[in-house]
Order: C-alpha cells, then structure tokens, then sequence
C-alpha cells in the first residue's frame, strides 16, 4: 500500500510546483515571477530545487527566454491531468456528469475558418454543448505544432506533416489545393516571371502544389519567388488576387464562392492536388471530456470518432 507520507509530492511545497507551472506555461522566467507574485530569483530556486532532486533538466536557459525539455513536458503534463482530474471530481460531487463546462483551446490555419467543418461545428455546439467555452489560435500549420507542444493549446489542425514523435494525430479530411490568379494574368509555367501574392500558410502550400505538378523536383525554393504582394490574412490574399496584384495558392474551399462569380480563375494545365488535414495532440496527455467532445464533434462529420 502507497505511504501517502513518502509520495515524491511531500517532498516539496506548493510553490515549487507553481514555480515550474508558471515557467513551463510562460517560458520565461521574468513573466512566472509576475504571475506568482514573486522574485525571479525565488523562481530559479524552485526550478533547480527540482531539477536537483529529480535528477533531470526541466528547462534549457536561454538569454531572454527559456525552452521546456521532454521530461519537463511530462511533468507539465502530469501537473495538468491533476488539475483535470480535480475538476473532473467536483463535476462527479456535484452530479453533473453528463454536463461540460470549462475552455477549449484549439488551433488552425487561418483557411480553416472558411471551410464548412468551422460552421457545422458552431452549429453543434449551439445545440448539444453550449455550456463549452471555446478560445482557437489562428496561425501557420507549423505554430500550431508549438502550441500542442507548449500545451497552449488542447489540439490543433494541421496541414503539414507532423514534425514531432510526442504527438498523436487523426487523420480529419482532405482539402484540394489550387494555384489562383487574376482573370487578366497569363502564368508562366517557369514561375520566374509570375508575381505571387504570400499569406501565413503560402509556402507550405505551394511547396506540395509544386511538388504535384513536377515530381521530379528535388527541391522547391519558395523564397526565390516574384512576391508583389503579403499579406497576413487569407482573405486579404483573396482580395489582392481578384484586385490583379498577382496569383497565389490556397485550398479550393476558401474560393469556391468566388469561382461562380468570375471572380477568380485557376488556370488550366495544372494536376489537382489533395493534402490531408489532420488533427494532432500530445500523445501521452489523458484528453479530458471537453477536449475529446470537441475533437469527436470534428471527426464525425466524416463518420470517424477518436478511438479508445
């Protein structure tokens, strides 16, 4: 039977574990020691307190900010399921078991927003969870990674390959992939001479548009191409297309709209392409309720669900 009394817990206060907390959540020393109230100095002495008596290094120090280590990613991860596991109790003392309650966080590219799934998903959660509160991080495929790493956020979508073997992913759906320009542009087929209009998720997507189109290409070199045009915003790239600034490339969803109106056009002699979208989250993290409910509403508007 477990002596409550030798738990490695008992060794510790619990400042020190709201030190760690702090910095594995802030990733900065400075920014922890505001958020307890305390001295960054009172901070560094809870890190190494536990780094010593661990044996391990939970953070590696860098002059203005600092990186969390696998093993401190696990106890970040252990900390959290302890404070979902508390609230997961008080739900059961207060018999609301069927209910949810509590903040989502997710994260997408921007092009996610205009897809159908982000509409269908409000629409459920209108009539079946509404008491869910929901916080999404728009940015690049790649920060979205980061953030499931970071723990910033519960899980994410993406649509590049998965850069980290603690994440577990689910394949979601497939997205078309186009090249668009301006009704007035001839494309040259070399691109050397083609202006591009570039927005968060332009490279990436090119790179697997270009890589369709010639496969016997070894490596493509986004940063050598003709940009007259960024932009931070799908939508803003839309409108710099369709104002004749130049062509760019993004899935087929976000300009369906448009095509019917003449709008856009995507010009002929291009293979079309699909990439996979995939939702991804920390491996070893037990998912609570309100995170599975969520990922599980997604998954089954495809007739897939998060297996067991």
């Amino acid at each position: 039977m477990l002596d409550i009394n030798t738990s490695f817990f008992t060794r510790f206060d619990r400042s020190t574990f709201r030190a760690f907390y702090a910095v594995a959540r802030e990733l900065n020393f400075t920014r922890a020691a505001e958020q307890m109230g305390a001295t960054q100095s009172g901070v560094s002495q809870h890190i190494q307190k536990l780094e010593k008596e661990l044996g391990v290094s939970l953070f590696i120090r860098r002059k203005r900010n600092v990186l969390i280590t696998e093993a401190g990613l696990v106890l970040k991860g252990f900390i959290e399921g302890l404070i979902d596991q508390e609230q997961s109790v008080i739900e059961k003392m207060k018999h609301h078991l069927v209910s949810l309650s509590g903040t989502t966080r997710y994260s997408m590219p921007a092009s996610c927003l205009m897809s159908p799934h982000f509409s269908m998903m409000l629409s459920e959660k209108k009539d079946h969870f509404s008491e869910l509160d929901l916080e999404i991080v728009i940015c690049h495929s790649d920060l979205v990674q980061t953030n499931v790493l970071d723990m910033k956020v519960d899980f994410g979508f993406i649509t590049t390959n998965v850069i980290c073997a603690g994440l577990g992913k689910i394949k979601f759906c497939e997205e078309e992939y186009v090249l668009i320009a301006p009704n007035s542009f001839k494309i040259d087929k070399q691109f050397s001479k083609t202006p591009f209009i570039w927005h968060p998720d332009f490279e990436s997507l090119y790179e697997v548009w270009h890589q369709s189109q010639f496969p016997k290409t070894k490596y493509v070199n986004t940063k050598t191409l003709n940009y007259a045009g960024r932009i931070n915003s799908v939508q803003g790239a839309l409108d710099m297309v369709r104002g004749g600034v130049g062509a760019t490339v993004m899935p087929r969803h976000c300009i369906e709209k448009y095509l019917e109106r003449s709008d856009y056009k995507i010009p002929s002699g291009f293979k079309s392409i699909s990439g996979d979208i995939n939702i991804i989250f920390l491996k070893d993290r037990v998912l609570p309720k309100r995170v599975t409910t969520l990922i599980n509403t997604f998954l089954s508007f495809y007739g897939k669900e998060l297996p067991e």
